[in-house]
């Protein structure tokens, strides 16, 4: 399916020789800044992806005020988590399947398959992934998710990667919003939707 784009903005996986390393990575983290509407976002969406030969690391930065699941809890596995502010990344397991994996402010998480658009399989994590949540003295909490290559690599051997990086906020008193790295013209808010997954560029 061929679609128009309002916005399509380019990401890009760091390639590291070792994630035991992160925290000595002085990297910029990767930004939003306008919702799936295109409005002025009150705080820039921001997240960072990095791999080495083992697991994919999602990284997301959380306002202060950010909303929790009241079990939010590192490491812990939560559906649901997209009632409250959360970060959502997709990523093509081939031409119909994909994996989504939520994160939420103190590093909870959810991951799923889907066989197709929104028939989710009857898949769940083989082993616990790896989270970790901090404040910063800017008063943002900075979340991580370490996704093991084999949920969404399977038996293949893939070269390319294909994502896209989403998330929830949830405003008090107001109706959500919803960013999107890519955004297609004329569609509702719809994470799922196969053409917003893009091919992203892996750096050294």
């Amino acid at each position: 399916m061929n679609a128009s784009f309002l916005k399509k903005q380019d990401l890009y996986v760091q390639d590291v020789e070792s994630l035991d390393d992160i925290d000595s990575f002085q990297l910029p983290p990767q930004t939003l800044s306008t919702d799936w509407f295109q409005e002025a976002l009150s705080n820039t969406f921001a997240f960072s992806l990095l791999r080495d030969e083992s697991h994919l690391c999602f990284i997301a930065f959380f306002p202060e005020n950010a909303s929790s699941h009241p079990e939010d809890d590192t490491g812990s596995f939560i559906e649901g988590l997209w009632k409250y502010d959360v970060a959502e990344l997709f990523v093509t397991i081939d031409d119909s399947r994909y994996l989504e994996v939520n994160l939420s402010p103190q590093a909870a998480y959810w991951a799923a398959r889907f066989d197709s658009y929104r028939s989710k399989a009857a898949w769940k994590p083989d082993i616990p992934a790896i989270c970790s949540s901090r404040a910063l003295e800017s008063g943002m909490q900075v979340s991580r998710v370490y996704i093991p290559h084999r949920w969404y690599l399977g038996e293949q051997d893939h070269t390319v990667l294909s994502l896209n990086v989403c998330g929830i906020r949830h405003p008090a008193g107001k109706d959500p919003v919803y960013i999107s790295a890519a955004l297609p013209v004329d569609s509702d808010p719809d994470f799922h939707l196969r053409e917003l997954r893009q091919v992203v560029a892996v750096v050294s």
